[in-house]
């Protein structure tokens, strides 16, 4: 494959625009799938597969408990072996100390497939909607500087129904945990001592 350049064209842009040709002539088409987990929405499972593959994936999504989710990307090119840089912006983060997701794409394969677990950056905010969001935004490749279709966005929803409800049901599980230690302790010491008025109780922190 040759390439016909202005003379006064840098190395650097001659580089890139060789490394697009050459994607191009390797690429497949295919599209990022987001789904969420229908009893706990901050619950995330992302795919990338190819346009031929997708009906029979979002099945599989819905069979593991991921039925809903935004509208898959438009198609995009993508070579074997490339990554997809993905973030999260606006009134949701990414619920980890590494704020970037990376999927790698390899053909006839399902490993581009990661898990994602968000939260709520500000819950004051939005408080006249009726569910949190923000932005899963996505890079095909290293570029930053490329546009649609290979960078996009797609726009999540957090119910603030299911929102309270998650926290509310990890809490009340968290304090369980701490009760029946709490239990515990006082049975034990009543059977060491069961004369004695006073009474330590441990806090046992699960």
């Amino acid at each position: 494959m040759g390439l016909i350049v202005p003379k006064g064209m840098s190395e650097q842009t001659i580089c890139r625009k060789a490394e697009a040709l050459y994607r191009l002539s390797y690429q497949v088409n295919a599209k990022l799938m987001v789904r969420q987990n229908g009893e706990d929405p901050t619950d995330c499972l992302l795919r990338c597969v190819e346009n031929n593959k997708v009906p029979d994936a979002a099945e599989e999504m819905k069979k593991k408990g991921f039925p809903k989710g935004p509208p898959d990307s438009p198609e995009f090119g993508i070579c074997d072996g490339e990554e997809i840089f993905i973030k999260i912006t606006g009134n949701l983060v990414i619920d980890s100390d590494i704020k970037t997701k990376r999927l790698k794409f390899y053909l006839n394969m399902d490993s581009a497939c990661a898990a994602l677990k968000l939260d709520v950056y500000n819950k004051k905010a939005q408080s006249a909607d009726k569910a949190f969001s923000g932005e899963l935004e996505y890079n095909v490749g290293p570029l930053p500087d490329q546009g649609p279709p290979r960078r996009g966005s797609m726009i999540l929803h957090i119910p603030k129904v299911n929102y309270s409800f998650c926290q509310n049901t990890h809490t009340h599980t968290r304090t369980r945990g701490l009760c029946v230690c709490v239990c515990v302790c006082v049975c034990d010491k009543n059977k060491i001592n069961s004369s004695s008025k006073r009474l330590s109780i441990c806090w046992i922190h699960k």
